[in-house]
C-alpha cells in the first residue's frame, strides 16, 4: 500500500488574523514531517499537504481546532513517494487570485453538482462548459466539449469573460440557444427583448477556482451557474472510466504531475526548466533533455541557461547516487552584497506590474534591518529621496518600527517595571503582532482593482489616492518616550516602502516577519562604529557622561545588537 497521504483542502471563510495563524501552522507541519503549501488570506485557507498519515492527521486536527475551520473538508490521495519537497505557509491577498473586488464565494458561489450528476449537466447542449484552469493544465486533459480560455493565470478570466460576452462569443446572450445576435441588429431593434444569459458550468482541479469564478459570474448577472463539487479530482475518484466524459490526465501541483481515474499517478513528468508537463510525445522530441529543456521551452532558453540547467541535473543525479536529497534540501543561505541600492529599487519599481505574484500590483515592502546605531533611518531616508528625485514622483516612503514600542505604561505593568524600562528596545518590548497586522494592510493596498494599474514607468503611474485606501502608521515621540498612534499616513501614490527596524528579520520572542517583505536587507555597520555613534547620541541627547553612556550600552544596546546580528543570515542583501 502507498505510504504517503496527500490532503487537498480549502475553505472560504473570513480570517482577519491570518498573519497570526501562519507561524503555528508552519510549526505543527514541521513537527510532524508534513510537506506542501498552505495559503492564508483574509478570505480563507487553501493548501495541499502530504506526509505520513498520522502527521497529516495532526495538521488537519490543528486546523479544525479553530472553530472557523471546524467544517474544513479535504480530499485524500496516496503516493509511494513524498510528493512535496518543502513546507511553506504563505500570506496572500487572495487564496486564489482573481483580482475583482466584492466577489464572495461564501455568499454567491454557483450551484454545486455532484460528480455522479455532472455528465447529465454537461451533455445538455444549452450549457456552456468552461475549463477554468491554466492552459498547460488543459493541454494534458479536459472534459469532452469543454471551452478552453487559454488562461495564463486565473486573473485572466475576467478579461476572457468580457470578450466572450460580445457578439459571436460563447457567453453572448442567446449563444446557449445556438443563436448569435449581431451588435448592429441589436442597435437596429432597441425594442427587441434582451436575450437571457446562457447557462454555464465550470470546473477546475479541486473546486476552489470554480467557487470564485461562479461567484464572479453570478455577480455579473448570470442566473444559472453550476460547478463540479470537489473538482476534477473528486470526479476521477468517484466516476468509473467506462462512464467518464473526462479525456486525458489531470495535472496536479506536486511531484506526481498528473493523475487519472482512481487518482492513480499518470505518465507525465515535469520539465524542470519551464514547469510544463512532459509526456511520451515530448520526451521523444530532439528538443527534450531531462532537466534541461522540452519542446515547450527549448527555443526560449539561452545556451547559458541550458548549461546551468544541465549542471543542476548533473548534481541531482549525483545526489541520487549518493543517496542524498538535492531538490528540496536546505542549503546554507549567504546574503549577497548590494552595491547600488538606488538602481536596485528603481528596477523593482519598473518590474512592479509584471510580477506574477503581484496581479494588479501590491505595494513593494523592503525590510532594512540592522543593529542599534547602524544608520538605518538615515540610509532609508537617503535612498527614498534619491529614488523619488530620479523618478520624478513621490513613489517611495520610509516607515520605522519605533511606533510599535510598548508604552511606558505597559512596561510599568511588567513584574519588574524597572528592568523592563532598562531593557526598552529588546524584542519583547515591542508589539510584534500589531506590526505584522499593519504590514499585511500596507502590502495589500495597491491590490485595489478600482485603482489604475501601474505602468512599466513609475513616473508615468497615475494612481488615484482617492480610490486607494490610505494606511496609517504609528510614530514615536522621543520627548515623552511613547508611541503615537496614526502619526503617519501612506497614500495610494506610494508604490514601495522601506521599513527600517531592529528586529524585522528576527525570529523568536513572538517575531517572525521576514515573509511579509518582498526583500530583506541588512545594514552591516561595524559594531565599533555603531556603538560609538550611540555613545555620542546618549551624551548629546540625554546629557550622559561618557561613563554613563557606556554603561547604558553594556546593559542594553550591546545586548540588542547581539540579538540583531544573529538575524543577518536571513537577509537577501547586505549593505556595507
Amino acid at each position: 500500500m502507498p505510504r504517503y497521504l496527500t490532503a487537498a483542502l480549502y475553505k472560504f471563510v473570513t480570517l482577519p488574523d491570518c498573519a497570526a495563524l501562519r507561524e503555528p501552522i508552519q510549526a505543527v507541519c514541521d513537527a510532524n514531517g508534513v510537506k506542501g503549501t498552505v495559503l492564508l488570506a483574509l478570505e480563507g485557507i487553501n493548501g495541499t499537504i502530504s506526509g505520513l498519515p498520522e502527521g497529516v492527521g495532526k495538521v488537519l486536527a490543528h486546523l479544525r481546532a479553530d472553530p472557523r475551520l471546524a467544517t474544513l473538508v479535504h480530499k485524500e490521495s496516496w503516493a509511494d513517494n513524498l510528493p512535496f519537497l518543502r513546507m511553506k505557509v504563505r500570506l496572500k491577498k487572495e487564496i486564489v487570485t482573481l483580482g475583482v473586488p466584492g466577489v464572495s464565494p461564501t455568499l454567491m458561489a454557483g450551484q454545486y453538482v455532484k460528480p455522479q450528476d455532472w455528465n447529465a449537466l454537461i451533455n445538455n447542449p444549452d450549457v456552456v462548459l468552461i475549463d477554468t484552469r491554466n492552459d498547460y493544465e488543459v493541454d494534458i486533459g479536459t472534459f469532452k466539449g469543454a471551452v478552453d480560455p487559454r488562461l495564463k493565470t486565473f486573473a485572466d478570466l475576467p478579461e476572457w469573460v468580457a470578450a466572450q460576452e460580445q457578439g459571436g462569443g460563447v457567453l453572448h446572450a442567446g449563444a446557449d440557444a445556438g443563436v448569435s445576435v449581431a451588435a448592429d441588429a441589436v442597435a437596429a431593434r432597441p425594442d427587441a427583448p434582451i436575450r437571457k444569459k446562457p447557462k454555464v458550468a465550470m470546473f477546475c482541479t479541486g473546486g476552489i477556482r470554480c467557487e470564485k469564478s461562479t461567484a464572479y459570474l453570478r455577480q455579473k448577472g448570470y442566473d444559472e451557474v453550476y460547478h463540479l463539487e470537489g473538482g476534477i479530482l473528486k470526479y476521477l475518484e468517484q466516476v468509473p472510466p467506462e462512464n467518464s466524459l473526462w479525456q486525458g490526465e489531470c495535472f496536479v501541483f506536486d511531484e506526481r504531475v498528473s493523475v487519472g481515474h482512481g487518482l492513480t499517478p499518470g505518465p507525465y513528468e515535469l520539465c524542470r526548466s519551464c514547469r510544463h508537463p512532459v509526456g511520451d510525445v515530448e520526451r521523444a522530441s530532439p528538443k527534450y533533455e531531462k532537466g534541461v529543456s522540452c519542446p515547450h521551452c527549448f527555443d526560449l532558453k539561452t545556451p547559458v541557461q541550458k548549461q546551468g540547467f544541465a549542471e543542476r541535473q548533473r548534481q541531482v543525479e549525483l545526489a541520487v547516487l549518493r543517496g542524498k536529497a538535492h531538490v528540496g534540501a536546505k542549503m546554507p543561505h549567504k546574503p549577497k552584497r548590494l552595491d547600488d541600492p538606488v538602481a536596485h529599487l528603481i528596477d523593482l519599481l519598473n518590474r512592479l506590474p509584471a510580477s506574477p505574484d503581484r496581479p494588479g500590483g501590491h505595494r513593494i515592502l523592503i525590510a532594512l534591518a540592522g543593529g542599534p546605531g547602524s544608520g538605518k533611518s538615515s540610509l532609508s531616508n537617503h535612498l527614498a529621496q534619491q529614488v523619488n528625485v530620479k523618478i520624478g514622483a513621490q513613489v517611495v516612503a520610509v516607515l520605522g518600527m519605533d511606533g510599535f514600542h510598548l508604552s511606558r505604561a505597559q512596561l510599568a505593568a511588567f513584574p519588574d517595571p524597572a528592568a523592563a524600562l532598562l531593557r526598552r528596545g529588546a524584542p519583547w518590548t515591542f508589539d510584534a503582532r500589531a506590526l505584522a497586522e499593519r504590514l499585511v494592510l500596507l502590502r495589500g493596498t495597491l491590490n485595489d482593482p478600482t485603482a489604475p494599474t501601474p505602468t512599466a514607468n513609475p513616473a508615468a503611474a497615475t494612481f488615484n489616492p482617492s480610490k486607494t485606501a490610505p494606511i496609517t502608521w504609528p510614530g514615536f515621540e522621543h520627548g515623552m518616550g511613547d508611541p503615537v498612534p496614526d502619526a503617519v499616513t501612506v497614500g495610494g501614490n506610494i508604490q514601495l516602502v522601506i521599513v527600517e527596524g531592529l528586529y524585522l528579520l528576527h525570529q523568536g520572542d513572538g517575531w517572525d516577519l521576514s515573509h511579509l517583505f518582498d526583500e530583506r536587507w541588512y545594514l552591516d555597520t561595524p559594531l565599533g562604529v555603531a556603538m560609538e555613534r550611540l555613545v555620542q547620541r546618549h551624551i548629546s541627547a540625554n546629557g550622559n557622561t561618557r561613563e554613563q553612556a557606556e554603561r547604558r550600552l553594556a546593559l542594553n544596546d550591546r545586548l540588542n545588537a547581539g540579538i540583531v546580528q544573529k538575524s543577518r543570515v536571513r537577509a537577501d542583501w547586505l549593505l556595507l
